[in-house]
């Protein structure tokens, strides 16, 4: 029996590895060191700490386009994630609360889900009554980012500079994002 339960969990592991979105390896996913600093995860001519961040045209899950330089003006939250990854489902309700209290406080909060399927993400917001910005990112956005692991936070500045990076930073690192949040509002 306890053998038989080994090979479903094994085999269930297996499935989730083939069926998973995008490119991203699940070691990359999953590395156990912690959060990345921007400077160790933003190495690609695309993204870079100190640099205007690439614009991107995506849609939102009810098919309306998006892009990036509509937020040109104010403070950016643009956060990578899934459905099915366990940093970002510890995240995303503080990325609600800052999505509730982003307009007040002059910054906008846009996520993109690299799941395959916008249903999967749409059904999953509605469970969770999550309301913020959703946009359906592919392969080729990831590359652009320099998305290598999830979450993937950027914080871009009013002038569309990207100032900080954190990438698997799950719970422990909220803390974290709200300081830089008000960094960044305080320089205004």
């Amino acid at each position: 029996m306890i053998i038989r339960l080994n090979y479903i969990i094994i085999l269930m592991v297996i499935c989730m590895i083939i069926f998973e979105t995008g490119n991203l390896s699940a070691l990359e996913k999953y590395k156990p060191d912690g959060p990345k600093t921007a400077e160790e995860i933003s190495n690609t001519p695309q993204v870079k700490v100190g640099k205007p961040i690439p614009d991107m045209k995506l849609t939102d899950l009810e098919g309306k386009t998006v892009s990036l330089s509509d937020c040109r003006g104010t403070i950016v939250v643009l956060e990578f994630w899934a459905t099915w990854c366990p940093d970002c489902r510890e995240v995303l309700p503080h990325l609600q609360t800052l999505s509730d209290t982003s307009g007040d406080a002059g910054f906008s909060v846009v996520t993109v889900s690299v799941d395959t399927r916008p249903e999967t993400v749409r059904t999953f917001m509605k469970e969770n009554g999550y309301s913020f910005t959703v946009l359906h990112g592919g392969i080729n956005v990831r590359e652009m980012f320099a998305v290598k692991a999830i979450p993937t936070l950027y914080l871009i500045d009013r002038k569309g500079v990207l100032r900080s990076t954190l990438v698997e930073y799950g719970s422990r690192g909220t803390e974290e994002v709200d300081r830089k949040i008000r960094q960044l509002i305080d320089e205004n």
